[in-house]
């Protein structure tokens, strides 16, 4: 009996140990519509910070994807550039091998001096007639394309008064071969061989003459001299 009056005892301490904390326990009211207002709000800025944040994010990568893009057209301009630049000295290049093959010089200036039978000279190379020449020599000043110094086969003609016509109509009086050494850009060289009239005593007749330069089936240039 003392037993279930015990055990009754505890159970009812029980019950109003709990019911004490309940009531002990504040009930929280509901949040008021300015709080909900106010919650709402805030949440609202800090959502639209960070879309603003991600949108300057997003504007900078913009920004600099065009920075790119306007160095990627002008790095294609210069290379166009470049190419065009390369296909224009691809065409000087070949022009000046198309030049090369015709025209190995290109003669700025023949002089002719006259010498005797022993090739000693009697008239200089700038005098501005012959005379008494038994023998001739040509030097001229010229401009050469080569990119290197080269050995030329040159044909030297030498037309007598009154035959100034073209190589391709009459024969002419003297021609010879020869080869001499040309260097690229400015430069001077000298036809050594001496040309021989085997005429009357030797010498070249009074009058005008007229000389050619030539490279295969072209006419590098011509000089016309008198001998008195």
């Amino acid at each position: 009996m003392k037993k279930q009056v015990l055990t009754f005892g505890c159970l009812m301490l029980l019950i109003m140990s709990v019911s004490a904390q309940r009531v002990e326990d504040p009930i929280t009211p509901p949040p008021s519509p300015t709080t909900i207002k106010s919650n709402a709000s805030d949440q609202l800025k800090t959502d639209l910070k960070t879309k603003t944040d991600s949108l300057k994010i997003v504007k900078k990568e913009l920004q600099e994807a065009q920075n790119e893009l306007g160095q990627a057209k002008e790095n294609l301009k210069k290379t166009e550039e470049c190419f065009e630049k390369l296909e224009t000295y691809s065409k000087l290049e070949k022009a000046v091998l198309e030049i090369q093959e015709t025209h190995p010089i290109i003669i700025k200036n023949m002089q002719v001096g006259g010498f005797d039978d022993m090739c000693k000279e009697l008239d200089p190379y700038s005098s501005k007639f012959l005379t008494d020449a038994q023998r001739l020599r040509l030097k001229i000043e010229y401009i050469s394309l080569l990119n290197e110094e080269k050995e030329i086969p040159f044909d030297i003609i030498i037309h007598y008064p009154g035959r100034f016509v073209s190589l391709f109509s009459v024969k002419p009086d003297e021609r010879t071969n020869q080869t001499v050494k040309i260097k690229p850009g400015n430069g001077m060289v000298e036809f050594k061989e001496c040309w021989k009239n085997t005429t009357a005593k030797n010498k070249y007749p009074t009058g005008w003459y007229k000389i050619e330069v030539w490279y295969k089936s072209f006419c590098l240039g011509q000089k016309t001299f008198e001998i008195r």
